[in-house]
């Protein structure tokens, strides 16, 4: 019965390693965060507690586009990336929208045009860095 419980141990212990690593190599993948932000306008509802004005400055919303899969000196991988980056962009805006009906987004155009070319700038650096490491 105790070599039972040390192998138990044993093989709960390595599960344990197992997930940090798989955590540990998670966060090592290359990854685009898309994060939309919309200034909110303030307006008057009956919900806030004092029946006044209900005030929210700035909303954000991030999602990650990760590019594991993804060959970032090929054309259409690279194309293909753009895309998921308009699609969180969107997707962000969106939830803004969605979670705060109260308050109307000044320009949702805006939102995905910000958080798309912020979003892009950052996989300019992954495929310059792919670029870099397929001339070696």
């Amino acid at each position: 019965m105790m070599i039972r419980a040390s192998v138990v141990r044993v093989a709960t212990a390595l599960m344990g390693l197992g997930l940090v690593a798989a955590a540990a190599y998670a966060d090592d993948m290359p990854q685009i965060v898309v994060e939309a932000t919309a200034p909110v306008h303030s307006q008057t509802t009956n919900e806030h507690p004092t029946g006044g004005v209900a005030p929210v400055g700035l909303l954000s919303v991030k999602y990650q586009v990760h590019v594991e899969g993804l060959d970032l000196t090929k054309h259409a991988d690279v194309l293909k990336l753009q895309d998921q980056i308009k699609v969180a962009a969107k997707k962000g805006c969106t939830e803004i929208q969605s979670q705060y009906p109260l308050h109307s987004m000044s320009d949702e155009q805006a939102c995905e045009a910000t958080a798309t070319k912020k979003a892009l700038a950052q996989a300019n650096d992954l495929i310059a860095a792919a670029e870099r490491n397929a001339k070696k």
